[in-house]
């Protein structure tokens, strides 16, 4: 045998072994895409889940939310909360979105529907909306998000189907 045809089979080995290498990098690639996706999906879930835990167990945000529906008038500390609790539930709505648009959550986020249908019959949210959410987050979320307002009238029957 002579040294080509030995430089040939050495080539030949080399690049068998790039080939193999880039398989494995890209099946470790996908895998990882796999964990990033569940973990984004894992923190907004937990981040609603405390959201709601601490709406639930809020002494001021359904006595608030009542009085606004009432028409009553707030406190200047009531109107801080309500102002407070609107910014976090539009604030999880902007990272469900987004995570969405990035093609973060592998299509399993809950339906953007149903949660901004919800978050514009909530007492006050509407108002909020329009005062901060409109300069805070980008036109197309806002667009997307005003699709599904008046959705259910303030007596929470249905106008019309999502």
């Amino acid at each position: 045998m002579n040294w080509d045809a030995i430089g040939a089979i050495g080539e030949i080995i080399g690049a068998l072994a790039v080939l193999v290498t880039l398989v494995y990098l890209a099946l470790q690639v996908r895998q990882s895409r796999k964990v990033q996706l569940a973990e984004s999906i894992r923190a907004t879930r937990a981040e609603r889940r405390e959201f709601f835990i601490a709406l639930r167990d809020s002494p001021f945000i359904p006595e608030i939310l009542e009085k606004v529906a009432n028409g009553e008038a707030l406190s200047y500390s009531e109107q801080s909360r309500l102002t407070a609790h609107h910014a976090a539930n539009w604030g999880q709505l902007y990272s469900a979105w987004l995570q969405d648009k990035l093609d973060l959550s592998g299509g399993y986020n809950t339906s953007m529907a149903v949660n901004f249908t919800v978050s514009w019959s909530i007492p006050g949210s509407a108002d909020w909306m329009d005062e901060y959410g409109s300069s805070l987050y980008p036109d197309d979320f806002v667009k997307e998000a005003s699709k599904y307002r008046g959705v259910h009238d303030s007596s929470g029957s249905e106008e019309h189907d999502v």
